[in-house]
């Protein structure tokens, strides 16, 4: 019994070499495609096309995963300083505003899809609701949703917003175009050893402690906490190496496009295309929205439509990041919106259910 159970070792290992080898290859490829964010957009589209087309079965374990947000977390978290704190304390009452956008979204999102797709209301609702991908499957589950397909349609809007949006701006040349992009923090420091040891003292337990807590994606939003306290305290810190951004882009990639699986669009086609074609609308409401919020703070359209896309704060800072705009301002947004949904994504949909009963709704 002790080696059946010993038996699948050396098969994940393999598996897992296998995918970090095709990461590595897909970021070189797509580094000489000259393509946006390649070291995070070619894994994640190389491994989802292997797995979907050929049966490769590539991903990642949780532990690289996390290691893959640390990395994105502190690099995001060197962004922060006191002056940009005062920045961003200005912009609560859209912080709020974007929250309420966001549910609102959600509940018109999820019944949109449930009318084009035939699914119940629970399924319709939790599958577009912008909030953690896996805190959404934990709420659809306990409302009678139909899991399988929440996960499914999560990841598949996570996609189409870290892929599409990049290559969007990448193609409409809206590169740096933020007016706050001095205010750079840590961030512009160079790579220092010793303060990077005390950064990794700082944020290793910060992640541990919120993966107790079981807050979603605790391995982000961890590092990014701590390392944002510290610079806002004026703890001497020190620039992330590129190499350290890059293999976090890696891993990150990695473990998206590993949530795919050859049944993953036979499974239900109808249901996967109508929820392709509601996250693309919900994106362009979104940004729709952004564009409002951008003329009424200042700030720069692009930058608010990472603020406000329905993707991941990992992926959306990552994004800022990559392309000089408003990285806190997007984290801000991300943030709150992600802790807001966790929490009052459940009510939302009880008195959005209670709604539709009250009109005669199924």
């Amino acid at each position: 019994m002790s080696s059946s159970c010993a038996a699948p070792e050396p098969d994940a290992a393999w598996r897992i070499l296998t995918t970090l080898l095709v990461g590595l290859a897909a970021g070189g490829l797509f580094t000489l495609l000259h393509s946006p964010l390649p070291w995070m957009l070619g894994p994640l589209l190389v491994t989802a096309t292997l797995n979907v087309g050929f049966d490769r079965r590539l991903g990642l374990p949780m532990p690289l995963r996390s290691a893959g947000q640390w990395a994105i977390g502190t690099a995001v978290g060197l962004y922060f300083s006191l002056e940009v704190l005062r920045e961003l304390l200005h912009l609560w009452p859209w912080l709020l505003i974007a929250v309420a956008f966001s549910l609102a979204i959600s509940a018109a999102g999820g019944a949109l899809l449930s009318r084009l797709s035939g699914v119940d209301r629970a399924t319709g609702f939790f599958s577009v609701a912008i909030g953690g991908a896996v805190e959404m499957t934990n709420q659809a589950e306990r409302s009678g949703a139909r899991v399988d397909r929440v996960a499914a349609a999560q990841s598949l809007r996570v996609v189409i917003v870290v892929v599409g949006l990049p290559y969007v701006f990448f193609m409409s040349g809206a590169h740096g175009s933020d007016p706050d992009t001095h205010l750079l923090g840590a961030a512009a420091l160079g790579v220092d050893a010793g303060r990077l040891l005390l950064m990794l003292a700082a944020t290793v337990p910060s992640g541990l402690l919120l993966q107790a807590l079981r807050v979603p994606n605790a391995w982000t939003l961890g590092p990014l906490a701590a390392v944002a306290a510290m610079a806002v305290a004026g703890v001497p810190l020190s620039a992330l190496p590129p190499v350290v951004v890059g293999a976090g882009q890696l891993l990150l990639g990695c473990a998206l496009g590993g949530r795919f699986s050859p049944d993953f669009l036979r499974a239900a086609p109808r249901f996967m295309a109508c929820v392709s074609v509601t996250s693309l609308l919900i994106v362009a409401v979104c940004a729709l929205f952004a564009g409002l919020v951008a003329s009424a703070t200042g700030a720069s359209w692009p930058t608010m439509i990472l603020a406000t896309a329905p993707g991941g704060i990992a992926e959306m800072s990552l994004t800022a990041k990559l392309l000089h705009l408003g990285v806190p301002v997007v984290a801000a947004f991300q943030l709150v919106r992600l802790i807001a949904l966790v929490l009052l994504a459940g009510p939302a949909y009880r008195l959005y259910g209670r709604r539709i009963q009250a009109r005669g709704g199924p």
